[in-house]
């Protein structure tokens, strides 16, 4: 597991929810972050559509924002979902924007 992968699971333990553990972390998707398809991507997530989510266009003519989509498992074995956030100018860890029980 690489730095990125320990940040995700630092801020995870660290959120509101009672996450104590994260196991089964899951890459859905990394894409171009777009504030207007967000929404969208919110219900595909509470919808568990991972398929529609890995075949949507993100294109865009420059890379800054990015959007990463995980799923993990808690210590108890409840899923979850997650949105992060990172940017060419954020100088601090991602931030978690959303996190969806599944």
């Amino acid at each position: 597991m690489d730095k990125y992968h320990h940040q995700i699971i630092a801020i995870l333990i660290k959120s509101d929810l009672d996450v104590a553990e994260v196991t089964k972390l899951d890459c859905i998707a990394d894409m171009i972050f777009d504030r207007q398809q967000y929404p969208a991507i919110s219900l595909l997530i509470k919808d568990k559509n991972w398929k529609a989510i890995e075949s949507m266009d993100t294109s865009a003519a420059e890379y800054r924002e990015y959007l990463s989509i995980y799923t993990f498992h808690d210590q108890v074995q409840q899923l979850y979902a997650v949105t992060i956030y990172d940017s060419d100018e954020l100088w601090q860890d991602p931030e978690v924007l959303d996190i969806f029980p599944l």
